[in-house]
């Protein structure tokens, strides 16, 4: 390694000359020397001029030869840059191209499933008509004999709604339909006669078949011919007893017993709920009166309490 300031020879590994004793560097290292006078080139270690004989500027040499060097080396990085960046940019786009590929499936799957419910929600309020209703709870009883009345007794009527096309009452499943047969449930849970029960179904309800009308003894108006029932699009149903007003049932006799003493005079009970005296005009007679209007199924509850005290008295102030 020739010494940039003496040109005396050295061995690659000093760092320092051992002529001169200026440091050895890579940068130090010079293959020509320009002279500032006439340009000439001359080799490194000469101190003046070939050409001309002027002192030859080693240093100033040294420091062009480094901003060469210097600009050689930006000039091959940012070619480097420009020979990276394609394959940079490519390697981006296949790392965002796998991201997207492995969310593509999950967003499959939700959208799929996303629009499965939908179909389904819309398809039941299609098949539902849009009805938001909730419906009453149909109370069957365990006893099989008295399941197997009820749908005899209902399959002699039908729906009294108005508005399920007709359908008849032991098949329908709308809230009326639930309504009356839970009605003949509870009567025969009372051990009433079935004739009794077709007939207070028929004054709460009507719609009775008219294939049974001379079977039971009920108001023609109770009674459903196949142009009895009128559409949902004409004027109105045939008006319902219920409709007008809410007759009283087995539901409401302790609502009635409850508003009077026992008349009989003799006992001293102030509640006639609780008595079951045998006097004439006691508590077994009264509520013996009561069961019977409410058998016959025409009276409202207050209707009930007047007849009691027309006829028995001992009505709470």
């Amino acid at each position: 390694m020739k010494c940039y300031k003496c040109g005396a020879d050295n061995y690659n590994n000093y760092k320092f000359c051992t002529s001169c004793g200026s440091e050895l560097t890579k940068e130090n290292i010079i293959q020509e020397i320009i002279c500032e006078t006439c340009g000439s080139k001359s080799k490194p270690g000469n101190n003046y001029c070939t050409n001309c004989g002027d002192r030859l500027e080693i240093e100033k040499n040294i420091k062009v030869e480094n901003s060469h060097a210097l600009q050689h080396q930006k000039q091959k990085k940012t070619s480097n840059q420009k020979t990276n960046r394609p394959h940079k940019i490519k390697k981006n786009y296949e790392n965002n191209q796998g991201k997207a590929l492995g969310l593509k499936p999950v967003l499959i799957t939700i959208a799929i499933i996303f629009f499965s419910f939908l179909a389904i929600t819309i398809y039941k309020t299609q098949l539902d008509g849009g009805a938001s209703e909730t419906l009453p709870l149909e109370l069957k009883s365990e006893n099989l004999v008295i399941e197997a009345k009820v749908y005899d007794i209902a399959s002699k009527f039908v729906c009294s709604c108005g508005t399920c096309g007709e359908e008849a009452l032991e098949t329908c499943k709308c809230g009326r339909a639930i309504e009356e047969r839970n009605f003949v449930r509870e009567y025969l849970e009372l051990d009433w006669k079935t004739e009794d029960i077709i007939i207070a179904l028929a004054n709460r309800y009507g719609y009775l078949r008219s294939e049974f009308a001379n079977t039971y003894n009920v108001d023609k108006s109770k009674i459903w011919t196949a142009n009895s029932l009128q559409s949902p699009s004409n004027s109105k149903s045939i008006a319902m007893p219920d409709e007008l007003r809410r007759l009283a049932t087995i539901a409401d006799v302790t609502n009635i017993y409850s508003k009077f003493r026992c008349p009989c005079s003799q006992c001293g009970m102030d509640e006639l709920k609780e008595c079951s005296c045998t006097h004439p005009n006691g508590a077994i007679e009264v509520k013996r009166f009561v069961d019977d209007r409410l058998r016959e199924n025409k009276y409202t509850v207050n209707e009930i309490i007047d007849l009691v005290q027309a006829k028995y008295s001992g009505r709470k102030s």
